[in-house]
């Protein structure tokens, strides 16, 4: 059975809740006048979703790497499969000569996204990407 408790909860969560758009609201989260209030530097949501993605492609990478030792561990298996997957891809889109030139900044990028997109899977984060789309139009 549905009860009238269980009903009046459910309601009173979806008047927190007025616009599906609330969650792309670009929020401050720190603020900080420097310079005697001629400089205004502010943490946004997007900002620590962003540095909360580098950190943690920056944690992955360092836990990845394989110091030279014979037999490599998983995370080292990993990240080599995925970079030997985008240098293929690069490779086969653009030629192999003119690929080399673009592909760290493809490969970063595609990273960048991945790891974002991954933690904006989690329950009641922040998809970034979808905030500068919905900004841009």
């Amino acid at each position: 059975m549905f009860s009238i408790e269980k009903q009046n909860l459910f309601f009173a969560q979806a008047k927190e809740i007025r616009s599906p758009l609330d969650q792309f609201e670009i929020r401050d989260i720190l603020n900080l006048e420097v310079l005697g209030g001629n400089l205004h530097l502010s943490l946004t949501n997007i900002g620590l979703y962003l540095t909360i993605g580098a950190l943690i492609i920056l944690v992955l990478s360092i836990v990845s790497t394989n110091y030279n030792k014979l037999v490599s561990n998983n995370w080292s298996i990993a990240q080599e499969s995925l970079y030997v997957t985008i240098h293929n891809i690069v490779t086969n889109q653009i030629n192999p000569k003119n690929g080399q030139i673009y592909f760290p900044f493809i490969y970063t990028l595609f990273i960048f996204i991945l790891i974002n997109n991954l933690m904006g899977m989690v329950n009641r984060s922040l998809y970034i990407l979808s905030l500068f789309i919905s900004n841009m139009f």
